[in-house]
């Protein structure tokens, strides 16, 4: 089954062998089981919680985006570009050519030697504060991801960043260089 020229399909139950969507098209599955849920070209695939499909691909300039359910791969080519927010990845994610992987969460921790499939294994938390771990494919794979913080993580180390700038321009005026470095008698009186 596919889609084509900007149509939806929202798949809630049942059982189908391949879902795609190509030329700005996009196919939903929230609910029953889809063996490869597919983005090709300018298409959109989204898995939502309660879906299952065998493996989630994008390729071209493609989008996917999964917020829950359970695949047991995901695997990116070309320029396409994988927004994970949740779910189950059960065996694996694959990346290659100039594609993206965008990983929304928390508490990333990337082990090199990790997993089962020679790329290592990242393990996190969700943004709905369940954990993953995920292997990676190959070694190429783990270039391809992008940790993205939660928005609270982002606000924190930005205030940070603030005070620090705030405290360091409070630090070094002329009149607290010279105070600091010059002897007593060298010091300018105001």
């Amino acid at each position: 089954m596919a889609a084509y020229d900007a149509s939806t399909v929202n798949v809630t139950a049942g059982e189908i062998n391949g879902l795609s969507a190509h030329e700005f098209s996009t196919a939903n599955v929230s609910g029953g089981t889809v063996l490869t849920l597919a983005a090709y070209d300018s298409g959109t695939v989204k898995l939502f919680p309660n879906g299952t499909v065998f493996s989630l691909d994008a390729a071209g300039t493609a989008r996917a985006y999964m917020s829950g359910g359970i695949t047991e791969y995901v695997r990116t080519g070309d320029s396409s570009t994988m927004n994970l927010y949740g779910g189950t990845i059960a065996n694996y994610i694959n990346a290659w050519d100039s594609s993206t992987i965008n990983v929304y969460g928390y508490g990333f921790s990337y082990s090199p030697s990790g997993g089962s499939w020679n790329g290592g294994q990242l393990s996190g938390f969700w943004l709905d504060h369940s954990p993953f771990s995920i292997d990676l494919y190959g070694t190429e794979s783990y270039s391809h991801v992008n940790l993205i913080p939660e928005p609270a993580t982002i606000l924190l180390v930005a205030l940070g960043g603030l005070i620090g700038y705030k405290a360091f321009n409070k630090s070094s005026s002329y009149d607290s260089i010279e105070t600091r470095y010059l002897p007593n008698r060298e010091r300018r009186r105001s």
